[in-house]
């Protein structure tokens, strides 16, 4: 009778083994996008509703610096039960960086420890490297990979407007570059908080192209951050500021996402407002413009997934370092200051989406398209009617006017 039970037991325990595996692999395949939670529930905040509000906010991965392995044991039964991913900080990984413990031993114990786990999503490695990290990160990362191939390595690189003592490279098309050859990332992720007191940073059109150029060039995605909580020179987040951020990351081609902050930083070095929940864990007026984009970015995730950039193109004036729309676009003119016209193919289906860079004010402009254009038509991202042009052959030009709120973003498919 023992023995039967014990048979029993083990075959109960190999068919959860498998079903845990199986459904592990069927959230990992499904075609949505992901968003990161940048700074989840702390170690003691750790409670179901926490992450409640992450689910229903439409966040699909968890960041939570803990660090010690009880606690991330912890946050991992509980993702478990709610079928939500982690991105899991580990501090003997930390510790492979600046010493010099056994890589190979370290890296067998963090995997054997964590892998089981369904909410597993990856390994946070490292926030902002300099130059001199990078081969140790490459050997790191490559290890992982080799001992733990489904769980991918996370590593945020920092803004083009960093010192050149932070990056310890001069030049940052060179450091990102370099970054890409050294590490061999299976992604780029990346941090630019374009909006502040003074209005929008100079510079952050020209880091997107950067990142973009290198992600195109080595085949590799890219995520971009979205800053969510206001400090020194920025301002608490307005609807349109997040959705400034996210449409012109994904006008790019980011194919992930990551807000910085989901819950408020305890730090008091940095003059933190409230992020998506305030320090008593109740969520904020930005929580409930997160939860309304990220609904969004849902829906338009089956196509957001496939597209493939092909160009990416703003109306005059173009900041520097981007490019004016040309004759040979779908869509060859733009009366508008403020417009900018990510396009994107999938197999012989062609894309634009198109964002209000005003981040302060809606715009309602109007757009000139080629003559081998014969539709346009939206795709849906909320209950409104998606928007249908139809053009004939006999128009005299082929335009229409779109309505833009502040710093929002629509994608149309293009028929020619």
């Amino acid at each position: 009778m023992k023995f039967c039970f014990r048979v029993f037991m083990v075959v109960l325990f190999s068919l959860a083994t498998f079903l845990n595996i199986h459904s592990t692999a069927q959230r990992k395949d499904k075609e949505d996008f992901p968003i990161l939670a940048w700074y989840g529930p702390g170690v003691n905040k750790t409670e179901l509703s926490a992450f409640q509000y992450m689910k229903e906010a439409g966040f699909t991965i968890c960041y939570t610096p803990f660090g010690d392995k009880l606690s991330n044991l912890r946050l991992l039964h509980i993702a478990d039960s709610l079928e939500f991913d982690v991105l899991l900080s580990d501090e003997r990984l930390d510790s492979l960086i600046t010493a010099r413990d056994s890589i190979a031993v370290t890296i067998d114990q963090i995997v054997a420890d964590y892998q089981a786990f369904s909410s597993l999503w990856g390994y946070m490695l490292y926030d902002k490297p300099g130059f001199t990290h990078f081969e140790r990160l490459g050997l790191i990362n490559k290890y992982i990979r080799e001992r733990d191939p489904v769980h991918p390595v996370f590593i945020n690189l920092p803004s083009i407007y960093s010192e050149p003592g932070q990056l310890e490279q001069s030049n940052y098309f060179n450091y990102v570059w370099e970054f890409i050859d050294k590490t061999n990332p299976g992604f780029l992720a990346f941090e630019h908080f374009p909006v502040t007191h003074e209005g929008l940073s100079a510079v952050y059109y020209k880091n997107l192209e950067i990142i973009r150029k290198a992600s195109l060039d080595k085949g590799i995605p890219f995520w971009a951050r979205i800053l969510s909580v206001p400090h020194l020179l920025y301002p608490e987040p307005e609807h349109s500021h997040l959705r400034f951020q996210i449409y012109s990351a994904l006008a790019y081609g980011a194919k992930g996402l990551s807000y910085f902050t989901f819950v408020t930083p305890d730090s008091q070095l940095w003059d933190y407002g409230y992020a998506l929940l305030d320090r008593e864990g109740v969520p904020t007026t930005t929580y409930e413009y997160a939860a309304t984009i990220n609904k969004e970015i849902h829906q338009l995730a089956p196509a957001l997934v496939k597209l493939k950039s092909t160009g990416v193109y703003h109306s005059e004036p173009a900041p520097a370092g981007c490019s004016l729309p040309t004759p040979d676009l779908p869509i060859i003119r733009v009366e508008s200051e403020s417009i900018l016209m990510g396009f994107f193919e999938y197999k012989k289906e062609k894309y634009v989406l198109l964002v209000n860079k005003n981040y302060l004010y809606g715009a309602r402009p109007r757009l000139y398209f080629s003559n081998k254009v014969k539709k346009i038509q939206e795709i849906s991202k909320n209950d409104f009617k998606p928007l249908v042009v139809n053009f004939k052959s006999t128009d005299p030009e082929k335009s229409c006017n779109i309505l833009f709120k502040a710093g929002d973003g629509r994608l149309f498919r293009i028929y020619d």
